[in-house]
C-alpha cells in the first residue's frame, strides 16, 4: 500500500494552513503554515524518527529572525 507524501489545503489555488510532507516510514518530515499561498507561520523539520530539528518563522513570506 502506497503511503501518504503529502498533505495540503487550497483556497483559490493558493496553499492554505497546513501542509506536512512524510517520509516513506511514514513519520512527518515537514510541517508548514501558509496564508494566501505564502508562508506565514513556523516551518518545522523532523528528522526520520519524529524529532523536531529545526525551525523557521515566517511572516507574509518572510523569514523571522
Amino acid at each position: 500500500m502506497e503511503k501518504l507524501k503529502l498533505e495540503a489545503l487550497y483556497k483559490n489555488g493558493n496553499r492554505e494552513g497546513i501542509t506536512k510532507s512524510y517520509y516513506q516510514n511514514g513519520k512527518i518530515q515537514l510541517e508548514a503554515y501558509f496564508k494566501n499561498g505564502v508562508l506565514d507561520g513556523p516551518v518545522k523539520k523532523y528528522d526520520e524518527t519524529g524529532k523536531l530539528i529545526d525551525q523557521i518563522n515566517f511572516k507574509n513570506g518572510q523569514e523571522i529572525k
